[in-house]
């Protein structure tokens, strides 16, 4: 699903609605939507496709997800691009090799959203020039992204201790990232004790955390500030 074209080409999909639609055993990714915006997506399932569940790719606005659902995938479940003021409210992803991977995200929120026994991490946040191509400056990076009741369960399933079972950043050319999240949970699969990955060393990295537990430890390296609040 989208309109096919290329981000800043000017072709965007609009004002739209998807609603209890599952797609299935396909030979390539599930959803897709490349420039969209006034967008609502809700009780939707993406299981068991050749390539993504979800992929939202080029520059993206108001759009609203709710109880979807992206499962045993051979991508990623949700990859998601070049988002701004935007929501997730209660959708999963489980089985997939990332259960959310995402670049330039500003002014977005998950609320009560999940990840289970993913391959690798629960969420990735990933920042660097090369994924900025075509996008605004004011959309590019990642800043005011917010996560707030999220919860993961026993992902790094590739390798104890391999991935962040939680969430994994990796800032790169000088770019920063910067998250909240609230009331998170996580726990981690057997014989794994990583929850947290972030690696600012070639970008800065600002974490605030409040009223989360994570059974796990946090593992940082280069420019990485963890808030407390």
């Amino acid at each position: 699903m989208g309109s096919g074209n290329a981000v800043g080409t000017g072709g965007y999909c609009s004002f739209f609605t998807i609603k209890n639609v599952r797609v299935q055993n396909c030979g390539a990714n599930g959803f897709f939507f490349v420039n969209a915006y006034m967008g609502t997506l809700s009780d939707c399932w993406s299981a068991s496709n050749a390539g993504i569940g979800f992929l939202f790719a080029g520059y993206h606005t108001s759009i609203d997800v709710s109880r979807c659902y992206a499962s045993s995938n051979k991508g990623i479940g949700w990859s998601l691009n070049g988002m701004t003021y935007s929501s997730f409210t209660a959708c999963g992803s489980d089985q997939n090799v990332w259960g959310y991977a995402m670049t330039n995200m500003v002014g977005v929120s998950f609320l009560a959203c999940g990840a289970e026994s993913n391959q690798r991490d629960g969420w990735l946040l990933l920042t660097g020039t090369s994924t900025t191509i075509g996008l605004p400056s004011q959309v590019v990076d990642i800043h005011g992204l917010t996560f707030t009741s999220c919860s993961s369960y026993f992902n790094s399933q590739q390798g104890p201790n391999a991935y962040g079972s939680h969430m994994s950043a990796l800032a790169q050319d000088g770019r920063p990232i910067q998250f909240k999240m609230s009331g998170n949970t996580s726990f981690c699969n057997s014989g794994s004790n990583v929850s947290m990955v972030l690696n600012g060393n070639a970008g800065a990295i600002t974490a605030y955390e409040e009223l989360s537990y994570f059974n796990g430890s946090w593992m940082t390296s280069g420019s990485v500030t963890r808030k407390t609040l």
